[in-house]
């Protein structure tokens, strides 16, 4: 068994057989030879219009000098494109933007702040940058009540500081809370 598979691969071309160094060479059919001059009668041909001239040599000139492409709205620079630079590059300019210098892009800064020693001299408060922080956005609807202990203190502290009441002077104050009279109070003159 051995010695015939030994004798079957003599002779045999090792790895693949239609590739590699030691190749067995394609069988060409009709088909392919066929095929083949086809393909040499069509290159043929395809040489023949490509190097025989369809313009006559004023035509030719008139391309080469003279036509102007379509620009899409942007005005027409020059009839002449092979002599000026600017047409050849007008259809990438279309959409670019105007060129902007560095004045331009920063001439907002300098009309806001005039740097004079005049304003850099001033002193100015510690926190000016959070001054927008204690602007109230909105005010309440109603103020808190009162504590009834610091109401206490606050009537005692009155009392410390009012005189003895003089006929003259003594006046009636009105409880804005229930709309009756409170107890006197001295009014200074």
């Amino acid at each position: 068994m051995r010695v015939t598979l030994a004798l079957c691969r003599y002779g045999r071309i090792p790895g693949r057989k239609f590739a590699g160094k030691n190749q067995e060479p394609h069988k060409i059919s009709r088909k392919d030879r066929q095929q083949f001059v086809e393909g040499l009668k069509i290159e043929c041909t395809n040489e023949m219009w490509l190097t025989r001239p369809y313009l006559n040599t004023e035509q030719g000139n008139f391309l080469k000098n003279n036509y102007v492409q379509k620009t899409k709205g942007s005005p027409v620079v020059a009839l002449n494109k092979t002599d000026n630079y600017e047409y050849r590059n007008a259809k990438f300019r279309i959409n670019m933007r105007p060129h902007v210098r560095f004045e331009d892009r920063w001439n907002h800064v300098l009309e806001q702040n005039k740097w004079n020693s005049s304003s850099l001299d001033k002193p100015r408060p510690k926190h000016e940058k959070f001054a927008h922080a204690m602007v109230p956005t909105r005010l309440p609807d109603q103020w808190p009540k009162p504590d009834p202990i610091v109401e206490k203190l606050r009537l005692q502290a009155d009392n410390t500081l009012s005189f003895p009441p003089d006929s003259n002077t003594e006046q009636k104050r009105v409880n804005p809370k229930h709309k009756t009279l409170d107890e006197p109070y001295l009014v200074v003159r």
